[in-house]
């Protein structure tokens, strides 16, 4: 009987015979870990030991920011140092997540597997990450609450594979290219991220100042003491209750998750009501509104930009009078205001802040110069974050539809 083989939708030119039809272990050497047991094993030593935690869906690589360090006192566990290029697939809880390696000093810990390819690693690694692998080790998983899968379970998995090395370098380089820029445009995010994080720490008073500790040039007066209530034309929230859904309606009900990032997320799941649904209080909302959320998730914002809205009751809005309400919207995220938040949040397992608790949030305002300049900074850094989101968003939806289209 013939072999069956298979072409792809999309290749690079050049390259015609059909792919063949080949199971994980033809490719790689498929192992695993050491019984790792922090309280048996010297900490803070020089190898990281690599468990299911440091593999996570969204990346393509091993986190090697958390986890535990040991020294290699035994010789014995020199098997398990990973190279760079090694695969591992996660075989407890959520199975059959990937990732690659590419930091040395690393240790593996049992219960993952590791794949040392014999063929192209790159090509290997995006083989696996067609979304197949995944639905095929979720299928064969078994136990109770947790899940697992075992090294014979990994290695019998097939697919179709190029016998041509080369073609196999092409697709795999490809796609590295393409996780290098979306782990480029990660390390902008995070960098700007902790820039923000740290200049809302620095840039708004502390408890028990009167000024923050990084200023504008030009400004040195004291900052003064109000209460949010005091800036605010009114503090209210939405619905606690049902509305009326309509297909047909063309006013979005929102609650706290359709905030994200000074903006109001519509999304395929938003329910849609009549105007006749709507209150007094969301028709007066104008564009010195800043909304929040304050029921389960506490302190999504946004901006209120003319929207057809209905806000439920996880939903707070503050209407703003004389003051720059982008300096509000970023004082809201400084520590010492979402600090404030916490400490008195209501609830036992929904936690809620109380409108009461947002009238009476003390701020340091300064002059509406000052205001505008540490206004105009914090949303510039929005929108730097907010680019290179999107442009994570962009790469990753790219590849994921080019995985489906250079692999069968």
């Amino acid at each position: 009987m013939a072999t069956i083989k298979k072409i792809p939708a999309i290749r690079f030119k050049g390259f015609e015979e059909g792919w063949e039809e080949k199971k994980l272990k033809e490719l790689t050497l498929i192992k695993t870990g050491f019984p790792f047991d922090s309280k048996t094993f010297e900490i803070d030593g020089e190898y990281l030991v690599i468990t299911n935690g440091n593999i996570q869906n969204e990346s393509s690589f091993v986190d090697s920011t958390l986890g535990n360090r040991i020294n290699l006192f035994d010789s014995n566990l020199k098997e398990y140092v990973l190279n760079i290029d090694d695969i591992l697939v996660t075989m407890d809880g959520t199975v059959g997540r990937t990732a690659k390696v590419f930091e040395k000093k690393q240790i593996l810990a049992q219960r993952v597997g590791r794949l040392i390819a014999n063929t192209n690693a790159e090509f290997l690694y995006h083989y696996l990450n067609t979304g197949s692998f995944f639905k095929k080790m979720t299928v064969v998983s078994h136990g109770g609450t947790i899940k697992h899968i075992s090294l014979l379970e990994i290695s019998t998995f097939e697919s179709y594979v190029p016998n041509d090395i080369l073609e196999q370098t092409q697709i795999g380089d490809y796609f590295k290219e393409l996780d290098g820029l979306i782990h480029l445009q990660e390390r902008k995010l995070k960098k700007v991220s902790n820039l923000k994080k740290a200049m809302l720490e620095k840039m708004f008073p502390a408890a028990n100042a009167d000024v923050p500790e990084i200023r504008f040039k030009g400004f040195t007066e004291k900052w003064e003491k109000k209460k949010l209530g005091e800036v605010a034309d009114k503090i209210g929230d939405g619905l606690h209750g049902t509305p009326q859904y309509n297909e047909n309606g063309n006013v979005f009900f929102i609650n706290g998750n359709n905030l994200n990032n000074g903006e109001i997320i519509i999304n395929n799941e938003t329910k849609c009501v009549t105007e006749v649904e709507q209150s007094i209080n969301d028709q007066l909302l104008n564009t010195e509104t800043i909304l929040i959320s304050i029921n389960g998730t506490i302190g999504n914002l946004a901006f209120y930009n003319k929207e057809k809205i209905m806000l439920g009751k996880s939903v707070a809005y503050i209407i703003l009078n004389g003051i720059n309400k982008v300096f509000i919207y970023a004082y809201l995220q400084s520590p010492v205001i979402s600090g404030f938040f916490n400490d008195n949040l209501t609830g036992s397992t929904i936690k809620n802040l109380g409108l009461k608790t947002i009238r009476n949030t003390e701020m340091l305002i300064p002059s509406k110069e000052e205001q505008q300049k540490i206004g105009e900074y914090f949303l510039n850094l929005n929108k730097l974050i907010n680019q290179s989101q999107q442009k994570i968003t962009q790469l990753k939806h790219l590849k994921q539809a080019l995985l489906q289209k250079m692999f069968i």
